[in-house]
């Protein structure tokens, strides 16, 4: 977005060319946003006080200028939290999911002054030739794709995913960047000892279903916002799809 990447840019942003430290803070970024992803679609981030806790529309509230909910797809802000490294997240679900279409809204609020960064990092400087992110610095994904707990916090993954669109999508007023992405990940099938004590299967690569995300930029305000939309899994979703759900957020302007 033309306005909030102009506020990004304004003086926030680490100069370029520099070494050591300013890689691996941008390392860092790529790692968060890999990170925030997976909470997108943890269905459930099992918030404990004083783990970053914060009230939602107390949130919601500071960063737009009002919320209609239900959001399209009866999404409602179900949590919210401050990482460590700064980010505050708040999650919208919905009660009942009604079927193919967005599943999760995840709306991010970057340090401002990672900014212009976190906006090239996962939205201008992606290309049709991008291929793997990962999903945390030595952070696992926090209980899967789907629900659990916290148990593989730690764990390194990556997960593969492929550039399908990006361009400008209308929101409220503003031309808002997006891209959308299609992520595909394999599952190991480990078999055992087969009746008759045969050798134990090794672990085989299986497909697992795919699911698309749509990442848009929100900046306005002087902040910067990313929204993170995760569709159910074989549904192909498309810049209208997030203008719906979107379109019930107003900008401070």
């Amino acid at each position: 977005m033309s306005e909030a990447e102009t506020e990004s840019d304004s003086g926030d942003a680490p100069p370029e060319g520099l070494a050591g430290g300013d890689r691996a803070s941008a390392l860092r970024v790529v790692a968060i946003a890999g990170l925030l992803l997976l909470l997108a679609g943890a269905g459930g981030l099992l918030l404990k006080p004083g783990d970053g806790s914060l009230d939602p529309q107390d949130f919601l509230s500071e960063v737009f200028a009002g919320i209609d909910e239900p959001l399209s797809g009866d999404l409602t802000a179900v949590e919210a939290r401050r990482l460590p490294t700064g980010e505050r997240l708040a999650r919208f679900a919905a009660p009942t999911p009604e079927g193919a279409g967005v599943t999760e809204l995840t709306i991010v609020e970057f340090p401002t002054a990672r900014g212009a960064t976190v906006l090239k990092e996962q939205l201008s400087g992606l290309s049709f030739e991008s291929g793997k992110e990962s999903s945390g610095s030595g952070r696992g994904r926090p209980g899967g794709d789907r629900g659990g707990s916290w148990g593989s916090w730690g764990v390194k993954k990556e997960r593969a995913f492929k550039l399908q669109e990006k361009g400008t999508l209308s929101w409220n007023g503003f031309d808002a960047d997006f891209v959308r992405l299609l992520h595909k990940r394999s599952s190991t099938s480990a078999g055992g000892d087969r009746a008759g004590g045969a050798d134990a299967q090794a672990g085989e690569e299986e497909e697992a279903p795919a699911h698309e995300t749509i990442r848009v930029n929100l900046s306005t305000g002087g902040r910067c916002l990313v929204a993170y939309l995760r569709f159910e899994e074989g549904y192909e979703s498309s810049a209208d799809d997030a203008r719906g759900v979107l379109s019930g957020i107003r900008p401070i302007e």
